[in-house]
């Protein structure tokens, strides 16, 4: 039985997780989810009165303190799990990561198709230093039009530079391939 050569990645990365940033990210699903509680604080307070004896004003200031705190915090403690776990291994031809903290299945994305790393910015990740970096393929549909799609590697520290190792590593890719074509 042979034993095969573990290959190490070139470079790995990790999303940054930052509070202000995920919220400015996610604000469907942090308004829903306070929408929801909103709608669910009057039986709420009427436990929260129940359990501790207070009426009135306090059991409604208990409600709204809880309700803000799970709908805040549970995105936000939900985006940190995946961050946490998540780390984007590169390789001379791939990228895998396991995508998340709940699923924890393993995926790998071949360098080939890519024409072109991006890097998305908006105005609060500029103020940390984080911006997410496109990985943009294009695929022909019916008709020979062509539609830009690809993955997205959110919240990475210094983009730019992420993204200059990156674009190496795809120019290197395609050289080999188009050499090893004999184009």
């Amino acid at each position: 039985m042979k034993n095969k050569a573990v290959e190490k990645p070139i470079f790995q990365i990790k999303s940054r997780f930052n509070p202000w940033v995920v919220a400015y990210s996610y604000p469907i699903r942090i308004i829903g989810t306070l929408l929801l509680l909103l709608f669910m604080m009057p039986e709420l307070a009427k436990l929260f009165a129940f359990i501790t004896g207070l009426g009135g004003f306090l059991s409604y200031l208990l409600s709204a303190i809880t309700v803000a705190l799970i709908a805040f915090c549970g995105p936000l403690l939900m985006t940190w799990l995946d961050y946490k776990v998540t780390t984007y291994s590169f390789y001379k031809d791939r990228i895998e990561f396991i995508d998340g903290f709940w699923v924890r299945e393993k995926l790998t994305i071949r360098y080939k198709g890519f024409t072109k790393v991006v890097p998305k910015v908006n105005i609060i990740q500029k103020k940390y230093k984080l911006g997410n970096i496109c990985l943009i393929a294009e695929s022909k549909l019916i008709g020979a039009k062509t539609k830009e799609q690809g993955h997205e590697l959110p919240n990475i520290y210094n983009p730019q530079k992420v993204i200059d190792n990156i674009s190496k590593l795809l120019n290197s890719y395609n050289g080999r391939r188009l050499h090893d074509n004999g184009e």
